[in-house]
């Protein structure tokens, strides 16, 4: 019996609980800050995809950079953190 889903770049843990009946998980990496659940195993597995399928936004003004390659870090919580490269072109 699996109890990992994986979709993208994520990997779900899933367990089943007796007394409330419901397939629970969450989304490992992320400090519990995403959870899923469904009382199926259809609706466990689009629950997850449903909760993996977010998306940031933010504005970034460069008005006062110049033309160059700058590097920013993206973190979230204390388990992610990834540097990216951005190439500037006025």
């Amino acid at each position: 019996m699996k109890d990992t889903l994986k979709y993208k770049d994520f990997v779900g843990s899933v367990h089943y609980s007796d007394e409330d009946e419901v397939f629970f998980g969450k989304i490992e990496g992320i400090n519990d800050l995403i959870t899923f659940e469904g009382k199926t195993v259809a609706d466990i597995k689009k629950a997850f995809i449903e909760s993996t399928s977010w998306t940031f936004h933010f504005d970034f003004n460069a008005k006062d950079l110049t033309s160059g390659i700058y590097f920013y870090k993206l973190q979230m919580g204390s388990s992610f953190s990834e540097i990216k490269k951005m190439l500037l072109l006025r």
